[in-house]
């Protein structure tokens, strides 16, 4: 019995080791594209941001995400990203998505539209999830409940900061920062 008792508890601790280990790798990923960027390296870096409409909700109105381009002006070149912040909590939550990154959460969210209209076929469905994530701690998606779709954006894991009737708001968000660093890229290139 109590050779039964430590493999439990042995099981159990390597179960949540290898559970905060993804999530801090996930973390780190994000730290490292920063730290690239921001690293110890002795060399002069420019942050800029650029204002652009913010993301509101239109399912909790009054709650928004400030939205805008970040350019970091280093000597290797410029490199852009997006950057969102807001949330339900006090407690303000921001993250930043890469281009290319921001390109695959805008082809994701054409993906989910289509499966979103196969998934509402679903008859007596008490909740649907239908979700995409990115490594920046970025997840899209909709859920449905009795028959009717919920479309969020959740940054940092702190629950669906803003949520949606339709993904088309969100997705006129991400287009129109994808357009403005393509835009700036060909305003700052060197």
């Amino acid at each position: 019995m109590r050779k039964l008792l430590l493999i439990c508890a042995l099981l159990s601790s390597l179960v949540s080791f290898a559970g905060e280990k993804k999530s801090k790798n996930n973390a780190e990923g994000t730290k490292e594209k920063m730290e690239e960027i921001m690293g110890y390296r002795q060399e002069f870096i420019k942050l800029i941001d650029f204002d652009m409409p913010d993301l509101e909700s239109d399912k909790n109105k009054g709650i928004t995400m400030s939205a805008r381009v970040r350019m970091y002006q280093t000597p290797k070149g410029n490199i852009f990203f997006f950057r969102l912040e807001g949330g339900l909590t006090d407690q303000k939550q921001v993250a930043f998505i890469e281009y290319l990154d921001l390109c695959k959460l805008i082809q994701a969210i054409n993906v989910l539209k289509t499966e979103n209209v196969k998934d509402m076929q679903y008859e007596n469905v008490l909740y649907l999830k239908n979700k995409y994530q990115i490594t920046d701690d970025i997840e899209v998606g909709y859920h449905i409940r009795r028959g009717r779709p919920f479309w969020y954006i959740d940054i940092q894991g702190g629950g669906p900061n803003l949520t949606f009737g339709d993904p088309e708001q969100m997705l006129a968000t991400l287009n129109y920062a994808k357009n403005k660093m393509e835009q700036l890229r060909v305003t700052y290139s060197k």
